[in-house]
């Protein structure tokens, strides 16, 4: 009998382990920690002096359900080693990013200014040194 009650608990024991771990990868898939494998390319800016690109990407989907989206932005040289980088987050109404979200691409002698705009923030300026 109590050999019984002994595989009947760990029965128990181990079907409350798998639902806990199965609630577990669901509340952070909706966090998106396993987002950060999920990159697309929305563009690419080339300086056609220097040949330096801006690469700007998008990580992850957009958070649930009308939230912000992660963003990086990657200057490379015109040998494509990665220079300067930058992640930060567009609060686009859970929208995709798309190429709308650059306002403006400037190049300057020493960095290149890059302007974000979205529907819920204000534009603000993201700077790419070519010498971090």
């Amino acid at each position: 009998m109590k050999k019984t009650i002994k595989i009947i608990a760990i029965i128990i024991a181990s079907l409350v382990a798998l639902y806990l771990l199965w609630l577990g990868f669901f509340l952070l898939s909706l966090r998106g920690t396993f987002d950060v494998f999920n990159r697309k390319e929305i563009s690419t800016y080339t300086n056609p002096d220097t040949h330096y690109v801006v690469v700007f990407e998008q990580i992850g989907d957009p958070d649930w359900p009308f939230g912000s989206t992660t963003v990086q932005l990657t200057l490379k040289n015109s040998k494509g080693k990665k220079i300067d980088r930058i992640e930060t987050r567009i609060a686009n109404d859970g929208k995709q990013t798309t190429e709308r979200n650059v306002k403006d691409v400037s190049w300057k002698d020493n960095e290149v200014i890059i302007t974000l705009t979205a529907e819920e923030m204000s534009d603000y300026d993201v700077v790419l040194k070519y010498n971090p």
